[in-house]
């Protein structure tokens, strides 16, 4: 199947490229996005995929059979196409909501999109339940995120400090929980790796300097409000799949099993201890490490995504030479 989607989010269109039975062609170059250009810090351009201007691949739009879309914004761009669209649900309402300031209220937002996503054939998936709920979708398909665990192993723990991937803290402090963050590591020795000007942090140079992040920090560290965001991300997971233990404030989507994985809590104080029994016990930190390790390979392989997506691609391309069949539930 010819899949044509926009640069819009690397990590994510890197693992949708190690779908074999898929090929997979990038618009790259689109103006007004996070980066103009594939930004390799964060995955390497896939050696099986074909990276084109919006001009080409409309000169060349009937060699495509569906769109993938990360967004509204690339609904928007590639509308002159007359394919059906994946619409991929990577955050909140909420959360965006929070993160900027919106002229339109949840309502309108909901109700706009709602409309289009009847009139067109767009079909909506999410990376977890309550993204979909927050934009008023409750019946799509949920696919879990692909962690690779034969890429992010090898941890070391040699460092003893926390981790954290992120980028724009600051900006994003209500989505997460930037509050409960810094009574968290009030007198913790911690690193930030991400896209943080107004911090004077920046990404890891590229996916293996991000890995070796990963393998030499002794824990991971995440936070965010129950509102806007889920327990975890694709960062948190990538270093549990690593052998990481991970630090998090109690969420009811969260991923870690206090003591068993990591260790969990709304209570600062109780999490700063268990900081503080990592950071002088490494067995400790292997021991929760290598159980979220085993969770990840269990809960999030590449079997599970790629059946998914295979699954969701194909109903959306009969249903859109089929109208009266449309439906992905």
């Amino acid at each position: 199947m010819r899949v044509l989607t926009i640069n819009s989010h690397e990590s994510y269109i890197y693992s949708l490229t190690a779908i074999d039975e898929i090929d997979v062609t990038i618009i790259d170059q689109m103006p007004g996005r996070y980066t103009e250009k594939w930004d390799d810090r964060v995955r390497p351009i896939p050696g099986n995929a074909q990276l084109i201007t919006m001009e080409k691949a409309l000169d060349q739009r009937l060699a495509y059979d569906i769109i993938i879309a990360h967004n509204l914004t690339d609904l928007n761009d590639t509308k002159k196409f007359d394919l059906p669209a994946v619409l991929i649900i990577h955050s909140s309402l909420d959360g965006l909501l929070a993160a900027q300031t919106a002229t339109y209220t949840r309502a309108d937002i909901r109700g706009i999109v709602q409309a289009y996503l009847s009139l067109k054939s767009i079909f909506p998936v999410s990376v977890s339940t309550m993204k979909a709920a927050s934009w008023g979708i409750d019946d799509c398909p949920i696919i879990p995120f692909y962690i690779d665990t034969n890429f992010f192993t090898g941890y070391t723990g040699e460092l003893s400090r926390g981790l954290r991937v992120a980028n724009q803290m600051l900006e994003k402090a209500q989505v997460l929980n930037l509050a409960f963050f810094n009574r968290l590591v009030k007198g913790v020795e911690w690193d930030l790796v991400g896209h943080n000007p107004s911090m004077n942090r920046k990404p890891a140079q590229d996916l293996a300097a991000l890995r070796h992040e990963y393998r030499t920090h002794r824990y991971y560290l995440h936070t965010a409000a129950e509102q806007f965001e889920d327990g975890y991300n694709t960062a948190s997971l990538e270093a549990m799949a690593t052998g990481m233990p991970v630090i998090c404030n109690a969420h009811s989507s969260n991923v870690v099993t206090d003591g068993v994985t990591g260790f969990v809590s709304d209570d600062a104080d109780y999490l700063r201890r268990q900081i503080k029994l990592l950071e002088s016990d490494l067995d400790l930190a292997q021991r929760l490490g290598a159980k979220a390790r085993k969770y990840v390979a269990r809960n999030h392989s590449f079997e599970l995504f790629r059946s998914m997506w295979l699954d969701v691609l194909e109903s959306a391309v009969k249903s859109h030479r089929n109208p009266q069949g449309k439906s992905l539930a």
